[in-house]
C-alpha cells in the first residue's frame, strides 16, 4: 500500500475531482504533483496525471445565501460553523457591534449533489435550504464573552466523541463576522436574523 503524510480531495478549474499525497498541509504554489481520478488509484500509483497548486482567488464581497427560518431545527449531519444572532437590523456600518446579541455555533450541512456545477445554476442556496438543514445552539455567547476570546477561539466537531474538525476560528475564516454582516446589511434583514460566518 502507497504511504502518504497528507492525502487531498481537490477539485480543479474544469470541474473535474482528484486525490494526491503531499508532504506539507500547506503546499506552495506551483508546486507539481501527481494527480489520481480515484483513491484506489493513488493507493495504486496507477496513472498519475501531473497538477499545479494554484492560488484560489478570493472574491471582494463574501458570497450570501439565505434559509428561512423554519430551517434551525434538529440537529443534523456534521458540519459546523461560528454563527451570530442578530438583535435588531436597520443599522449603520460604524454602529455594526451593537446591533450583535451574541455568537453561537450552527450546523450547516449541504447536498452536495446541487453544489456541483451542472446542478447548482452558479449559486449556493438550493444545496442549503432543505428543511431541518440549520440547526443552531444550545448556548449563545454575549458579544463581550466572544470578543475577549476570539483571538484563541476554537471551534470543535464532534461525532460519536471522535473529533471531525477542530481549528482556531480566526484561521478558519476568509471575512471577519463584522464585513458579513456589513455586506448583508445593504440588503433586508429583519431582526432576529441569524448569520453564518
Amino acid at each position: 500500500m502507497a504511504t502518504f503524510e497528507y492525502l487531498f480531495h481537490f477539485g480543479t478549474e474544469e470541474g473535474e475531482e482528484y486525490f494526491t499525497k503531499c508532504n506539507s498541509t500547506n503546499p506552495d504554489i506551483g508546486t507539481l504533483v501527481n494527480s489520481f481520478f480515484t483513491l484506489e488509484d493513488l493507493l495504486g500509483d496507477k496513472n498519475p496525471k501531473q497538477a499545479t497548486v494554484a492560488k484560489l482567488n478570493i472574491h471582494s464581497n463574501p458570497p450570501l445565501w439565505t434559509k428561512p427560518s423554519a430551517h434551525y431545527q434538529h440537529q443534523t449531519k456534521r458540519s459546523s460553523e461560528s454563527l451570530y444572532s442578530l438583535l435588531h437590523a436597520g443599522f449603520e456600518t460604524s454602529h455594526l457591534k451593537i446591533y450583535i446579541l451574541g455568537y453561537t455555533t450552527g450546523n450547516d450541512p449541504s447536498c452536495r449533489f446541487f453544489q456541483l456545477p451542472e446542478q447548482s445554476g452558479g449559486q449556493f442556496f438550493y444545496a442549503k435550504a432543505f428543511d431541518k438543514f440549520a440547526p443552531i445552539g444550545p448556548v449563545l455567547a454575549s458579544p463581550h464573552i466572544y470578543n475577549a476570546a476570539k483571538a484563541t477561539a476554537t471551534l470543535i466537531t464532534r461525532i460519536n466523541r471522535e473529533v471531525k474538525k477542530n481549528t482556531l476560528i480566526r484561521d478558519d475564516m476568509v471575512f471577519s463576522a463584522e464585513r458579513m454582516l456589513s455586506w448583508m446589511s445593504q440588503t433586508c434583514l429583519t431582526s432576529n436574523t441569524r448569520l453564518n460566518v
